[in-house]
């Protein structure tokens, strides 16, 4: 561990330290004042487990994903073209955010939706709904159909260039699902997020995007105590 003591009596002290294996290529740097450190301190010592809660709210959720979805993990597989393999990341990063976005307002009633997802849906509905062989009714649409209506809509000029052989996502909603939703951890984390959201008795505001190049800085605004929840 390195102290870097103050020049004044005024300047904070820095701790830089280092993580165990097998995390030792990652350092840790802590900026304060003697009596904040204390106070931290303190407050950990009472409730240790709120020093990881702290940790993975506000350092690794704020920044951790926005470095996958500006550059993705590691390298691209072999045979995988790197601007390919990048698009691809970074969907793996909007579309969650878009899914729960709609999954969360689809499983409220209609009178509740923002006006920005009425629209949306409405305009889904008149190009993709698909209806009922028995009853001739309009089948209800399903959170993975509208999700892939709307990233294809916005990005899919960006597919298209980065994936010439490719097919709309609203060829195969099952595959876009498959591809960018299913066994995500980003999607995870924004389902525990949302869930935070409700267990402390707030609801998602009607202003929210409904895609976003930097879903997770999005999902934070919802959470201006840092406190909040188990887990954004």
């Amino acid at each position: 561990m390195k102290v870097k003591k103050p020049r004044t009596k005024k300047s904070p002290f820095l701790i830089e330290e280092t993580f165990p294996p097998p995390h030792e290529n990652v350092k840790l740097i802590i900026i304060g004042h003697p009596e904040d450190l204390s106070d931290l301190g303190g407050d950990f010592n009472e409730n240790p487990e709120a020093l990881g809660n702290l940790f993975l709210n506000h350092f690794i959720g704020r920044g951790l994903w926005e470095i996958i979805a500006r550059f993705g993990i590691g390298n691209p597989p072999r045979g995988v073209h790197k601007k390919t393999w990048e698009f691809t990341q970074k969907m793996k990063i909007r579309a969650p955010y878009t899914f729960a976005l709609i999954d969360y307002w689809l499983n409220r009633p209609q009178e509740k939706w923002p006006r920005s997802i009425k629209k949306i849906v409405s305009e889904f509905e008149e190009k993709m709904a698909s209806y009922s062989p028995l009853s001739g009714k309009k089948k209800r649409p399903k959170v993975h159909e509208v999700t892939a209506y709307i990233m294809e809509r916005e990005y899919g000029k960006e597919r298209r260039k980065c994936k010439p052989k490719s097919n709309p996502w609203t060829d195969d909603p099952e595959g876009f699902k498959k591809t960018y939703i299913s066994n995500n951890p980003f999607m995870n984390w924004v389902k525990m997020k949302l869930k935070d959201l409700e267990e402390a008795g707030n609801e998602l505001p009607h202003t929210l995007p409904i895609t976003s190049e930097k879903p997770s800085e999005v999902i934070h605004t919802l959470f201006p105590n840092l406190h909040i929840g188990s887990s954004s």
